[in-house]
């Protein structure tokens, strides 16, 4: 519904920018044409929305529109079931599992072991640098699971982050694609730069979304087109005792 998808209380400010006119990638990620803009902050009740050190020349917020209020932000089922998926099944499928309370400091990126991407390393979330020439882990967007609190400084990736917890963010972590987080989103300091789509569901109601200082949530459809093609699995598909032969 939008770059940022709150189920409590959202606070914007400072410095901070939440985005959702579509954004382009580049040509490195090989991306479809831009499709809708899209609101900026989607929530159930647009009055609670918070701007401190927002003023009508230093928008905060952009979007078409910029603020949508919509009872789905309010519903617990727009955070935990995709279509013919939901949250436990992405979670199952998690090929990185991170401890309740983890602190990664300057600790994420891409790793690579004699010119392979080496995904047994749990601090591997794949390379959204897109440098020249392209590193080992460019084509791989893991799922990844904070099993409670997860607060990360610096670093970057790409794929799918799934939080239990709470999500701090600060130190200039960047991200290409999609956050969904159970309980509120806290981005301070230098901040983080998200490209995709993120969606607090703040299931305890006991805090803001808070995006201050230096922080930055672009929606980007090249971003989501890229982490799903990524995150498709194969099915088996129903099988027949017999066909026609011509």
């Amino acid at each position: 519904m939008a770059a940022l998808t709150g189920r409590g209380n959202v606070k914007v400010g400072g410095s901070a920018l939440v985005d959702g006119n579509d954004h382009d990638l580049g040509s490195a990620y090989k991306c479809p044409p831009k499709g809708a803009n899209l609101a900026g902050v989607a929530m159930s009740d647009t009055t609670a929305a918070q701007l401190p050190g927002c003023t009508q020349a230093k928008s905060c917020v952009n979007g078409t529109p910029k603020f949508l209020q919509t009872a789905a932000a309010a519903d617990t089922m727009t955070y935990f079931q995709y279509g013919n998926s939901n949250y436990t099944l992405l979670a199952q499928s998690a090929s990185i599992v991170v401890p309740a309370g983890a602190n990664l400091a300057g600790a994420v990126g891409p790793v690579v072991s004699g010119n392979i991407c080496n995904k047994t390393v749990n601090n591997n979330w794949g390379d959204a640098a897109r440098n020249t020439p392209a590193g080992a882990c460019e084509t791989y967007f893991p799922v990844v699971h904070a099993l409670g609190n997860l607060k990360v400084t610096g670093g970057y990736g790409q794929g799918i982050l799934l939080v239990d917890g709470d999500l701090e963010m600060s130190g200039e972590f960047w991200y290409v694609g999609v956050i969904i987080v159970r309980g509120t989103i806290t981005s301070t300091g230098t901040g983080a730069h998200i490209y995709g789509s993120v969606m607090a569901a703040n299931v305890d109601l006991d805090g803001d979304q808070t995006i201050i200082g230096n922080s930055a949530i672009y929606y980007s459809s090249c971003a989501l087109y890229n982490v799903m093609n990524a995150a498709a699995f194969p099915a088996m598909a129903k099988g027949r005792a017999w066909v026609n032969l011509y």
